[in-house]
């Protein structure tokens, strides 16, 4: 306590002690997740969403929160689906005091400066990013799908003589990805990839709905991402084969443009104008026309106006420029937390070469011209590893790790049956149930939109339900 004042004097002004501040800070391309929540007193923060669900109050949803999953495969921002949790933004600061947060920095990651200007170059930034991924005193693990990406750093290890790898393949019947032996990969003959262990994941029909229940529960929030379980199915194997430490292929399409899509966008959507051209990019018209068909006709514009919203501010740059910056945020953001989430669900850490390093100033210093061709995607890579891989692996075209869920969902009556037990809530959401049956019969039928739009709806009421239940 201060000391009593002499006579005749006047007691000091008392001060105000500061109020306690922490800062959460999330690296620049959002890695690793990071989420905190407005209490009635203070806030609370964690990598995941599922715990601050569970503490103060319960958590409302956001407004439209349907619709905007369904136009977009998530909500928009920094926000999640509940009106007082938000995600820390790539790249973001966010400042705690006890009654308000304060966020230091909300635009989007771009502007990396980089002086890499040849293939030469690029082997050598992605070797020095998958050296640092190899420091850790636990046993390692590398994803290997048999695409482009993966094929790399398979052949890269190789060449850095690192012996007794287990490697992993998520292998799915009637689907072309994965693969079922390391000779698949054409890799240097008596390489020390002899020493590595190889392993084939399987997923089939039965074990899905065990794996989606486990999917909802582990991102705490609806998913269209149909590679989550697959995912789960990948972490289980790493964990039960003593692997902590999982390389994986993640962010080299956003880092290199390998989404066949990006064709579409430079070819079929360059005559709109830029914003508007955006805008088609991130919901397509098939998409379009069925959230006319299972909502009211203001909700496209309600989605339009929220996206505008959260990027209007991209108009201003050029146009690839915007593109790219605007699939961090609305594809690699939420691809990442897929990683880490189903990685760690299982006690392994997933690390992402193409995402550290060096490989993102170099990746921003390239062209759209470098970048695609006439009709291949990611053509700066195929060419740095021309003369290393086989034409049938350099030349691979990108192939979804998803699902076939265009024919498993008419396989799998439970699907259809969890949707409509919950129309309900979809109707609260403001969901019109008449049109929700043409798109079940579409999706039985095998129309792959409609399929994906149901197993959006899936998640959503299995998260629903969940929520509630808490």
């Amino acid at each position: 306590p201060p000391p009593a004042p002499r006579a005749g004097t006047s007691a000091p002004a008392p001060t105000c002690p500061a109020k306690p501040r922490i800062k959460l800070s999330r690296d620049r391309l959002g890695i690793k997740p990071i989420f905190y929540r407005k209490l009635d007193k203070g806030f609370a923060f964690a990598s995941e969403i599922k715990p601050l669900t569970q503490i103060g109050s319960k958590a409302d949803y956001c407004k439209n929160i349907l619709s905007e999953f369904l136009a977009f495969g998530s909500v928009l921002g920094n926000r999640t689906f509940y009106k007082d949790i938000w995600e820390v933004p790539s790249g973001g600061n966010v400042s705690l005091t006890c009654d308000k947060a304060d966020v230091l920095q909300t635009s989007l990651p771009q502007d990396f400066h980089s002086t890499y200007n040849t293939s030469t170059d690029l082997k050598s930034v992605i070797r020095g990013s998958l050296k640092k991924c190899l420091i850790s005193d636990r046993t390692i693990g590398l994803a290997v799908s048999g695409g482009l990406d993966s094929t790399i750093l398979a052949f890269e290890l190789n060449a850095m003589g690192i012996k007794d790898i287990t490697t992993f393949s998520v292998c799915i019947p009637g689907v072309s990805d994965g693969i079922h032996c390391l000779d698949e990969l054409a890799l240097p003959p008596n390489g020390v990839w002899n020493t590595w262990n190889h392993q084939v994941v399987t997923i089939s029909p039965s074990e899905l709905q065990h794996l989606i229940y486990e999917s909802v529960s582990v991102m705490g929030q609806p998913m269209r991402m149909t590679s989550v379980p697959l995912y789960l199915k990948l972490a289980q194997a790493a964990n039960q084969s003593g692997i902590s430490v999982l390389l994986t292929g993640e962010g080299a399409d956003e880092m290199f443009a390998g989404y066949p899509d990006y064709l579409f966008w430079r070819d079929n959507l360059k005559h709109f104008e830029r914003w508007e051209r955006l805008k088609e990019f991130s919901l397509p018209a098939e998409r379009k026309l069925w959230l006319r068909q299972l909502f009211d006709d203001s909700t496209l514009e309600l989605c339009h106006e929220e996206f505008g919203k959260h990027y209007s501010c991209l108009s201003e740059q050029e146009s690839f420029s915007a593109l790219r910056t605007l699939e961090l945020s609305l594809r690699l953001r939420p691809l990442l937390t897929r990683v880490d989430h189903c990685l760690m669900r299982y006690g392994v850490e997933g690390r992402t070469p193409y995402l550290h390093g060096n490989v993102p100033n170099f990746s921003n210093s390239l062209s759209l011209e470098e970048l695609l061709n006439a009709t291949e995607t990611k053509m700066v890579l195929r060419e740095a590893w021309s003369n290393n891989l086989s034409v049938g692996r350099y030349m691979k075209r990108k192939h979804h790790f998803r699902l076939p869920m265009s024919v498993w969902f008419s396989q799998l009556p439970w699907m259809k049956q969890q949707i409509r037990e919950h129309s309900e809530t979809l109707a609260h959401f403001g969901m019109n149930l008449d049109k929700l049956g043409i798109l079940m019969e579409k999706a039985t039928l095998g129309d792959k939109q409609a399929s994906r739009i149901a197993y959006s709806l899936l998640t959503f009421v299995l998260w629903h339900r969940s929520d509630q239940a808490l």
